[in-house]
């Protein structure tokens, strides 16, 4: 555990990270049940796209039939890799930290102890969500202290008294392709983020604006909304 978090962060970090192989032994479950079918794609892909070359049996039979199999056989171990790799508490853990160690680096240990004492007390609630390209659900927690944002690599804590205002942002990529001879760049939406504006004497000083949470769509954004509203009606919302 990084040495500037204090025993009973530390305690908070394990327990959830405890309380999270339900949902992880789930996602292990939905990758294998998902395995066989996998595998059956790269088959009969290759083999269709044998046929659509006009290799005829035999050229399918040497050629598309083994990479095929060669394909269906690396799912298979990536799946197991991804398993033990990825689909574990110790993943939970990395990411609590990080996001830890960055929010409490450079504040007094109270802020850990008021973060600690929200979540004990349960004045909190938090909601699960599937993003796309993420292995297992991601998690934000909402208090009247903190608001957290956990996923598969990295987290963010949010001390609610630092907080301004917030409001949603599309999330953008920029993207390009050719056309013609021209290549084309422009910004694609791939989903939503929840920005926070902070106040102008947050301690430490605070990077403002800030994406804290993402989301794939304005419907798992607005379950989060909502307990924002619930739980720190004076926070301004921008929408």
């Amino acid at each position: 555990m990084d040495k500037e978090l204090t025993l009973q962060m530390q305690e908070w970090i394990e327990k959830e990270a405890v309380n999270s192989e339900k949902m992880l032994a789930s996602a292990r479950k939905k990758n294998m049940q998902k395995l066989p079918v996998w595998m059956a794609v790269c088959i009969v892909g290759m083999i269709a796209l044998g046929f659509v070359a006009g290799t005829g049996v035999q050229g399918v039979l040497k050629l598309h039939l083994p990479i095929g199999i060669g394909l269906a056989l690396f799912s298979a171990l990536f799946t197991v890799w991804q398993q033990k790799s990825i689909l574990n508490k110790k993943i939970i853990i990395k990411a609590y930290i990080k996001g830890a160690a960055s929010e409490f680096a450079n504040s007094p240990e109270q802020n850990q102890s008021l973060f600690c004492h929200q979540m004990s007390d349960g004045r909190y609630e938090e909601v699960e969500y599937s993003q796309s390209q993420i292995p297992f659900p991601s998690k934000v927690i909402v208090g009247s202290d903190y608001w957290v944002y956990r996923n598969h690599v990295m987290s963010v804590f949010v001390k609610v008294s630092d907080v301004s205002e917030i409001h949603l942002a599309k999330t953008k990529v920029r993207m390009s392709y050719d056309k013609g001879n021209t290549q084309v760049k422009k910004n694609a939406a791939v989903g939503v983020e929840l920005v926070v504006d902070y106040k102008e004497n947050s301690s430490p000083k605070k990077i403002s604006p800030c994406s804290v949470m993402f989301f794939d769509n304005n419907e798992q954004a607005s379950q989060v909304l909502a307990l924002i509203k619930k739980h720190c009606p004076q926070i301004g919302i921008d929408i």
